[in-house]
C-alpha cells in the first residue's frame, strides 16, 4: 500500500478511488480534476505516471471521485493526493443548462473553482484553469489574452468570474481559455461523435451559418497546457486552433473529411436554433503569444479530423459509431 493510498483509506468520507489509479511520484505530482471528459482525459494520458485524475458522475477506470459542490469532499481528495499543481477541467458546460439552472452554472463553474483556488493557495499548489471564448461577447474576435471579458450568457459570465477568483487567489495560477475543442473520447457524451453519427445516418444538420470560433484539436490544447504547467507559467494564455470557423463550415469540414455526405448540412442564422443561451457571434482566439513563447503550432482542423480516422469510431461506413461501448449521444 503506498503512503498515498493509505491516506486515502484512513481519510472518513475520502473520495473512492482505484489503487492502480494512485501514482506517488514525489513532489511533481499533477492532480486533473475532470479527467472523464475530453480534455482531461487526454491530459491524464500524456502525464502517464505523474497524474492523478477525477471524474464526477461518470465513474472511468483508475479515477476516484471528486465533486466541486461539497467543501468537505474537495478537501479530503485534494489532502490525500497533495498535489503539487491541480489542472481543473472540470466543468459544467452545457451552455444552455447553465442558462435554464443557474444556480447550478454557480455551485460547480464558480464556487467549485473557488474552493479548489482556496486549498491551493493555503498549500502552495499551482493551479492552471481551463476557460473558453464564451468569455467574450463575439462582437469584436478574434480576442487576445489583454481583452476584458464581455459575456453574454451564464456560462460565459461564470466562466469570467472563476478565472478572476482564479488569478486574485492563487499565487502561480494560470488560466487557458480555448474553444471548439474536437477529438475522441470514451466513456461519456462526445459532440464530435454526436454529429458523426448524425452524418452517417443521413439525418439533417443544422448549424450555425453567424457563430464562428477556431476549431481546436484535444491534442494540441493538451500538450499546450502541459507545456505551460512546466515552464510554470501563469497569466492568461490563449490555446486554440489556427483557423476561424462557422460551426456550419466545420459541420461541412467534418463531414467531407470522414468521407460522409455533406448535402445534409443546412446552414441556419444562430436564433433560428431557439436555443436558452445566446452565444457570441464572431468569438475565437488570438493565439500569437502562445505562438511567441511556447513555439505552439497547432494544427488546422483538415488536418486533425483526418487524424481521426486512425479511430474505428470515425472511419467512413464504420459500424462502431452504433457500437454499444461507444460514448452515447
Amino acid at each position: 500500500m503506498t503512503d498515498l493510498t493509505r491516506r486515502l483509506s484512513e481519510s472518513e468520507g475520502a473520495p473512492k478511488c482505484d489503487q492502480d489509479a494512485i501514482r506517488d511520484d514525489g513532489y511533481e505530482r499533477t492532480l486533473v480534476v475532470g479527467a472523464s471528459g475530453l480534455v482531461g482525459a487526454r491530459l491524464l494520458t500524456l502525464l502517464g505516471g505523474k497524474g492523478v485524475g477525477t471524474y464526477f458522475e461518470r465513474r472511468r477506470p483508475a479515477l476516484w471521485q471528486l465533486d466541486l459542490t461539497d467543501d468537505g469532499n474537495v478537501r479530503r481528495a485534494l489532502d490525500a493526493y497533495r498535489p503539487s499543481t491541480v489542472i481543473l477541467s472540470a466543468a459544467l458546460a452545457n451552455v444552455d443548462e447553465c442558462e435554464a439552472l443557474p444556480w447550478r452554472s454557480r455551485a460547480v463553474n464558480v464556487k467549485g473553482v473557488q474552493r479548489v483556488a482556496a486549498w491551493c493557495r493555503a498549500r502552495d499548489c499551482a493551479l492552471a484553469f481551463l476557460s473558453t471564448d464564451y468569455v467574450f461577447n463575439g462582437e469584436e474576435g478574434l480576442y487576445g489574452e489583454q481583452d476584458l471579458p464581455s459575456p453574454i450568457n451564464v456560462y460565459g459570465r461564470h466562466k469570467a468570474e472563476a478565472e478572476q477568483i482564479v488569478l486574485d487567489t492563487v499565487v502561480r495560477a494560470l488560466v487557458v481559455r480555448t474553444c471548439m475543442v474536437y477529438g475522441p473520447r470514451d466513456g461519456e457524451p462526445n459532440p464530435l461523435l454526436v454529429l458523426v453519427r448524425a452524418l452517417r445516418d443521413g439525418k439533417v444538420v443544422r448549424a450555425a451559418q453567424d457563430q464562428y470560433g477556431c476549431p481546436t484539436s484535444v491534442e494540441d490544447l493538451a500538450r499546450g497546457v502541459l507545456e505551460l504547467v512546466n515552464r510554470r507559467a501563469s497569466g492568461i494564455y490563449h490555446l486554440a486552433g489556427p483557423k476561424l470557423a462557422s460551426r456550419y463550415d466545420y459541420a461541412r469540414m467534418v463531414a467531407k473529411t470522414l468521407e460522409l455526405d455533406s448535402s445534409v448540412v443546412v446552414p441556419v442564422l444562430g436564433h433560428e436554433l431557439q436555443r436558452s443561451a445566446i452565444r457570441p457571434k464572431y468569438c475565437g482566439l488570438d493565439i500569437e503569444k502562445a505562438r511567441r513563447e511556447l513555439d505552439f503550432d497547432p494544427v488546422p482542423p483538415t488536418v486533425g479530423l483526418r487524424e481521426l480516422l486512425e479511430d474505428p469510431r470515425f472511419r467512413p461506413h464504420s459500424s462502431a459509431a452504433d457500437d454499444p461501448d461507444a460514448p452515447a449521444p
